[in-house]
């Protein structure tokens, strides 16, 4: 559960901060559309078709281990060139491969405590395991959504200005490039 609150968490606040990042530090709100392309949707399609194969050759632990590796190479690759377009899509292309690894089982697991707890305790939990993980990703959905504009309007953003104070650039960047890793 804790695990689908944090991963929908970074999700969540990857995606509220993509379009603020990308028009006030690229210059051009249109190139988050190129990053989510690169990090959901090219990845995505490709860690499906491999993602079977791996559970095959090894664990679904081991392939949410290897997710999360995915995911933070990517985003420290970021972290260190964030002004660099060039190296955004590549750190998106790592990001990607570690959302999509994770996402190719993190059902399957979820599932898996379903015959654990049948197993253990001789009862099926079914609704009440996969409501737990909807209420977790309700959870992490609403609290980065509240931090994010809670913090935003502390830094004192003003969507109707051409340019943003030093504050707001400062928590713009520090939402997008540093939470993630955290």
């Amino acid at each position: 559960l804790l695990l689908w609150v944090a991963r929908t968490f970074i999700n969540s606040i990857m995606g509220t901060m993509g379009p603020y990042f990308t028009q006030y530090v690229y210059g051009n709100v249109n190139l988050n559309s190129l990053l989510i392309t690169v990090e959901k949707g090219i990845t995505i399609a490709i860690a499906f078709l491999v993602v079977p194969a791996l559970v095959k050759r090894t664990s679904k632990r081991n392939i949410a281990i290897l997710s999360s590796i995915f995911y933070m190479i990517g985003q420290l690759i970021f972290m260190t060139n964030t002004g660099n377009l060039s190296m955004a899509v590549v750190a998106a292309v790592g990001r990607g491969f570690g959302h999509a690894f994770g996402s190719g089982v993190v059902f399957a697991i979820i599932a898996d405590t379903v015959e654990y707890s049948h197993w253990k305790f001789g009862v099926r939990l079914e609704g009440a395991i996969f409501c737990a993980a909807t209420v977790g990703q309700k959870c992490g959905q609403g609290v980065a959504q509240a931090l994010t504009g809670g913090l935003m309007e502390m830094a004192g953003f003003d969507g109707m200005a051409a340019v943003q104070s030093a504050a707001t650039m400062s928590m713009i960047t520090n939402l997008y490039v540093w939470t993630p890793i955290i």
